[in-house]
């Protein structure tokens, strides 16, 4: 993959890790968030530019995001520690069931290699866009595991020229 584009649900934890190290990393980002754009700390930012959908429910909008945000990407990345959370099994289940590339990252506070797994995975894989998905925020705490992880990730595919960064605008 020659990562351009970033996506995700916009919640808490990972997902917010993802979209922020996308944007450090200058990539476009994106995505669907649940209806009214919930998030568990109230909306999801504005600065992400997700787009709600809509469903009669917030429980049938948070599983219409995840299948949206997995049918757009080329790949879905998941991060997790520790037990399985329901919505982030659904992630995985959607990719398998829509036959989408997906890979399963299990982030530990001594293991110095999953930026570098998580790089080769991302290379290896067809496509420019990547949904990250995995626990929010009240269910593992991973927002600054992740985001550290895929800051290094994220640098060695820039090392790489694996990064497609967007054109910035002006002179």
């Amino acid at each position: 993959m020659r990562l351009a584009r970033v996506i995700s649900g916009g919640q808490t934890g990972v997902d917010r890790a993802a979209l922020d190290t996308a944007l450090a990393f200058g990539l476009l980002i994106g995505g669907s968030s649940p209806r009214d754009g919930w998030a568990e700390d109230g909306r999801v930012p504005a600065q992400y530019g997700l787009v709600p959908v809509e469903a009669p429910s917030l429980e049938e909008s948070i599983a219409l995001r995840t299948t949206r945000n997995v049918a757009e990407a080329d790949a879905t990345l998941v991060l997790r520690v520790g037990a399985p959370s329901a919505g982030t099994d659904f992630t995985i289940a959607e990719a398998v069931r829509l036959g989408k590339p997906h890979a399963v990252f299990m982030l530990r506070d001594d293991d110095a290699t999953s930026g570098d797994a998580i790089a080769s995975w991302i290379e290896s894989t067809p496509g420019a866009v990547l949904n990250v998905a995995g626990p929010r925020e009240s269910e593992a705490g991973l927002y600054a595991r992740a985001r550290a992880c895929l800051d290094d990730a994220f640098a060695r595919l820039a090392e790489r020229a694996a990064l497609h960064p967007a054109p910035r605008e002006g002179c």
